[in-house]
């Protein structure tokens, strides 16, 4: 269970934490749990709340990627699967098999394809996915009823991962507190503190309150994702950036658009990318785009007007009905940090692969990778810490922990018709998972705002009320909550409420 009370009483009581991890993305958590596992005294801090930037906006797969192999990125691709199956095995309530299918309209795809997919199954091995098979024009239908017939002759089925990134990122801080971890959101690094230019601690500013508290460490690792230039400007002003970024946009379509079990590959588009069509949380979630942004980075990334017409365009070209504009009932954008190349490259070209550096000070960064690979990504860092804090050597545990359950009442009234989502849902998001603001609930504890922010809008007076009962909060706090969410909300909407009225109708 985690109380922020808690865990802030932890903190000032500590005198020296083996690990300190900045970061409570993906590889921060996993970092984290790692650490927590092997059974070093661990701390996370994050600056917002967990996941809230590029780890809640994936395409929520945990996959080989198919991309990966055609580029050749062979080492990646094998890594991404064995993580693949290690996930499934110890999160199954968290990582479901989803079939996909890659849809034929030239013989020389099935060639092409078959032979892709006959490597792609040999990395899989003896896995819990199963091998990919070769369906007929009608088992295609029959499986994608919506799929766009003309010209179709046929189709490959593999099977890959799926799962809702923010919630496995709350179950994974829920299970380093179980291994002994504290994890913290709205916590920020404010300073590195130095002994004879060695690191020995950070000073954190305590968001809620503007607290000033200096903790100590053996060793601290920068897993900021796309801020870990950001850190290393804090240990050495004249550091040299190692991060260049790029943007994925998703849009958020009616189940109505895939009413089914099976997702859709879009093979090849006119970027000679592959963008995804998948069933997910009873809506169609369809991404992704990779477009260079500057160094300068949005806090909150909008996507273009191109990228979601591009989405639409590409989506369209495989379905019987073309989506439009006034069909999209949510948008969003994540900034992927990536290795930066010598050469001048696409990013879509730049490998998914992670590199750790080791400062003069010792501050252990960890730069690039994705969620498939963040469980191995971390146990390559820790291996790392070990040696930069002088800790006692311990195994790496996270091949085998089980990923901490939260368990629901089924028998639960929903709050809204369009939405799973339970008064105790949201008691348990304030009193047992770190939720604070409305974003943190609507976001990220349940996933309203992805799936239809308008419904979202409709639920957000419900939730708010909700959560000032259990957070003990008066009127003008729920006033507060309700305005800035509804600010938020505008970056994920393609209409306003008015405009969508008026694209309905017309």
């Amino acid at each position: 269970m985690l109380i922020r009370e808690d865990m802030i009483r932890k903190i000032k009581q500590s005198f020296q934490w083996d690990v300190i991890v900045i970061g409570g993305g993906a590889t921060g958590l996993w970092c984290a749990l790692d650490a927590s596992s092997r059974g070093y005294k661990t701390l996370l801090i994050e600056k917002e709340d967990f996941a809230s930037k590029t780890s809640s906006k994936s395409t929520k797969l945990f996959h080989g990627g198919l991309r990966y192999l055609k580029q050749g990125h062979i080492s990646l691709v094998r890594e991404a699967l064995i993580e693949r199956d290690l996930l499934a095995k110890n999160a199954p309530h968290l990582v479901s098999s989803r079939p996909f299918l890659i849809p034929y309209y030239r013989f020389w795809e099935k060639i092409y394809y078959s032979i892709g997919m006959q490597v792609y199954d040999f990395f899989t091995g003896n896995s819990v996915f199963q091998n990919h098979k070769t369906l007929s024009t009608s088992s295609c239908l029959k499986r994608c009823p919506t799929l766009n017939p003309n010209g179709l002759k046929g189709g490959c089925l593999y099977f890959d991962g799926q799962f809702d990134d923010t919630r496995f990122a709350i179950e994974l801080a829920k299970t380093i507190d179980e291994h002994g971890g504290t994890v913290l959101n709205y916590c920020t690094c404010h300073t590195l503190i130095k002994q004879s230019g060695k690191l020995t601690g950070i000073g954190i500013i305590d968001q809620l309150t503007d607290e000033f508290i200096e903790v100590q460490g053996k060793v601290i690792i920068n897993a900021t994702g796309t801020y870990v230039d950001e850190i290393r400007k804090l240990d050495t002003m004249t550091v040299q950036p190692m991060i260049t970024y790029s943007q994925g946009s998703h849009i958020v379509l009616d189940s109505s658009f895939l009413p089914s079990e099976t997702a859709i590959i879009v093979p090849k588009t006119k970027d000679n990318r592959v963008i995804f069509i998948i069933p997910w949380l009873n809506k169609v979630l369809i991404g992704t785009t990779d477009i260079k942004i500057a160094p300068t980075l949005s806090k909150d990334p909008i996507p273009t007007q191109s990228e979601i017409q591009f989405l639409l365009d590409e989506a369209g070209n495989y379905l019987q009905k073309k989506p439009k504009l006034k069909d999209i009932r949510s948008i969003f954008s994540g900034v992927r940090p990536l290795i930066a190349s010598s050469k001048a490259q696409k990013t879509s070209k730049l490998s998914r692969s992670h590199k750790i550096l080791i400062s003069n000070s010792g501050l252990v960064t960890i730069a690039g990778g994705k969620w498939t690979t963040s469980r191995k990504i971390a146990e390559d860092t820790i291996n790392k810490a070990i040696t930069v804090g002088h800790l006692e050597p311990i195994l790496c545990k996270t091949k085998s922990v089980i990923i901490h359950k939260t368990l629901r009442d089924p028998k639960q009234k929903p709050l809204h018709s369009d939405f799973p989502y339970t008064e105790e849902d949201i008691k348990r998001a304030v009193t047992e998972e770190l939720a604070i603001t409305l974003i943190d609930v609507l976001a990220r504890r349940t996933r309203a705002l992805f799936l239809d922010v308008d419904k979202s809008l409709e639920l957000a007076p419900k939730v708010v009320q909700i959560m000032a009962k259990y957070l003990e909060k008066d009127q003008n706090w729920v006033a507060i909550e309700l305005n800035q969410y509804r600010k938020y909300a505008i970056s994920y909407q393609i209409f306003s409420p008015d405009e969508q009225k008026a694209a309905n109708s017309s």
